[in-house]
């Protein structure tokens, strides 16, 4: 569970985070679309695939 911690918030989701506030600034990505719903649901999606389809 710490690997997947890490891999997901340390490295994912910041990435991400990045990626998304980025496309606010220039216009691309709409205004809100950086909460912390949307961040959240990142390691969700994961952690579902790395259950039911047994891949890291």
């Amino acid at each position: 569970m710490e690997r997947f911690h890490g891999v997901s918030f340390d490295g994912l989701v910041e990435q991400l985070r990045g990626v998304v506030i980025r496309g606010i600034r220039r216009g691309e990505v709409r205004p809100g679309a950086d909460g912390k719903d949307v961040f959240a649901a990142v390691p969700a999606m994961m952690m579902y695939r790395s259950k039911m389809c047994a891949s890291e």
